[in-house]
């Protein structure tokens, strides 16, 4: 038994060694978007997705994997008090390619700015041999459910479908009643927003 202790020692494979190499990797500094010169939010910047009310980040833990059978195997996400930027809680905001028979999706002439009413997808800030992740959730069903509320899951999965898609609303309901007031306006840099699953229909909440 020593001799096995002292062989993992020197490898350090000792749980508390590979605790340690798991925070040091989810917890290494990362980079936000500075924000540019117009104020608004585009594709392609690396933000935290925070609540509005208690200021948690949204967060993840890679080394979380689902225990089931699935190959594109789900990750775990949660609501963390830590802000401070790193690679559990950035996420880079991918525009969604809206497939050729979509005709309802409406297209801007500013491409590379947010709007309300724009699809988006949040993919978590991968390492260069990482492949990406992808924030996702489905309805919940006997094997899609939240591991301890029970609600529908939200979790990163390495599937890039429509079931990674989420709409940017406005937060306000009266003025999002009528669309026409807000679809289409440039999303400004640090304000409020709604994060709505397309699929489901369900709001994100952290």
């Amino acid at each position: 038994v020593l001799k096995d202790y002292l062989a993992k020692r020197t490898n350090g494979t000792l749980k508390i060694d590979l605790f340690q190499k798991r925070m040091n990797k989810a917890l290494a500094p990362v980079e936000l978007t500075t924000v540019k010169a117009d104020g608004y939010v585009h594709f392609g910047d690396v933000v935290q997705v925070c609540h509005a009310t208690t200021g948690s980040t949204l967060a993840c833990d890679i080394d979380d994997k689902s225990s089931d059978s699935r190959e594109d195997k789900t990750h775990a996400v949660t609501a963390s008090t830590s802000t401070d930027p790193c690679v559990r809680n950035a996420f880079k905001i991918v525009k969604y390619e809206k497939a050729k028979s979509d005709i309802f999706e409406r297209e801007y002439d500013d491409k590379e700015t947010l709007h309300y009413g724009q699809k988006i997808k949040l993919m978590h800030f991968p390492e260069p041999d990482e492949k990406p992740l992808y924030l996702y959730s489905k309805p919940i069903s006997t094997t899609n459910f939240a591991k301890f509320s029970h609600f529908q899951e939200i979790a990163l999965t390495p599937s890039d479908s429509f079931d990674s898609v989420f709409v940017v609303l406005h937060p306000d309901v009266v003025e999002r009643s009528n669309m026409e007031n807000t679809e289409g306006e440039k999303v400004p840099v640090g304000k409020a927003v709604v994060l709505q699953h397309c699929a489901t229909r369900q709001n994100l909440c952290l």
